[in-house]
């Protein structure tokens, strides 16, 4: 019959099985965490082992795919019917770099719910070693559907602005040939004003100015002259005249002044008097820009009418 224990030893074990309780119960509570944490995780835990069958996935998995866990546990991976047929050659050689013992840092996958729809996911993988080898994967996966919306109509405004961008470069060169065109056509219609009025209206210029006329008539014929050359060369060099801002009797004052004439002359010629031509003096010097600077009135019609007129 074996020694019955004294109190002593009884005491001890006592206090080993406490203690031992006590390991357990610490384990069970880290257990609970785990689980509390495994199940409240936004992104979905899983593992495979090197068969490729699936040997735990958090909870959650329901709320993103739409499946229990127990339907998808124990199953080898290429049955569970969850990935888009277009990734799973990348998948199966991603499980196989981390089974060999390297980490997947990011994967992109497009997985199908239980209802058919497509939902984006971001994975990473580590290896699960035991005494140097890998012996399962330890994946995480997270949700990157609304990223990937987002990102795609990020590439349709892209899209739609590189279209637009290349719609008006078009739409510009069209206009640049256009107004070249344009341009062309303008120049091409004022050579020919140009040398219609040389063939039209110089002849008969040196006409009237060969038969003799009286000192009037040829003043006006030299006032005509200058006018007409002024004219052609704006169609020329295409270069605005400030007398576009005179009146048609600043004009001929203007013109009588860059010949000499003093204000009587100009009266008389005008068949007016002094104090209109010098008010017509003050309105030339205003709009030419001139007044309250001393600045002789010829001199500047003169500069003025300085760009080269063309001559039959």
């Amino acid at each position: 019959m074996a020694d019955t224990p004294s109190c002593g030893e009884l005491q001890e074990r006592v206090q080993e099985l406490e203690e031992e309780l006590g390991r357990q119960d610490v384990w069970f509570k880290d257990q609970e965490r785990y689980r509390i944490h495994f199940s409240l995780a936004n992104d979905v835990m899983y593992s495979l082992d090197h068969d490729f069958r699936l040997m735990s996935i958090s909870p959650n998995v329901h709320r993103i795919l739409g499946y229990h866990p127990e339907e998808l546990l124990g199953k080898p991976f290429h049955d569970l019917n969850i990935l888009a047929p277009e990734y799973y050659e990348q998948a199966v050689e991603n499980i196989a770099q981390v089974l060999s013992g390297r980490k997947i840092d990011s994967a992109i996958y497009e997985f199908f719910t239980r209802e058919g729809a497509r939902r984006f996911a971001e994975v990473s993988g580590v290896p699960l070693m035991r005494n140097g080898k890998a012996i399962a994967v330890i994946s995480v996966a997270r949700d990157i559907t609304e990223r990937k919306r987002v990102e795609e109509e990020l590439k349709a405004k892209e899209k739609e602005l590189e279209n637009k961008t290349t719609y008006l470069e078009e739409v510009n060169i069209a206009l640049k040939v256009l107004l070249d065109i344009r341009e062309k056509e303008k120049k091409d219609a004022q050579e020919t004003i140009v040398a219609t009025a040389k063939k039209l209206v110089y002849p008969y210029l040196e006409q009237l100015e060969q038969n003799g006329p009286d000192e009037q008539s040829r003043l006006y014929l030299k006032i005509i002259r200058a006018n007409f050359d002024a004219l052609i060369a704006s169609c020329t060099s295409q270069k605005s005249s400030k007398y576009l801002l005179l009146t048609s009797t600043e004009i001929q004052v203007a013109d009588l002044v860059k010949e000499g004439k003093s204000t009587k002359e100009i009266a008389e010629f005008l068949c007016v008097s002094p104090n209109a031509v010098s008010f017509h003096r003050g309105n030339i010097r205003k709009k030419l820009g001139l007044l309250g600077e001393k600045k002789n009135l010829r001199s500047h019609l003169q500069v003025l009418e300085a760009a080269p007129s063309s001559s039959p």
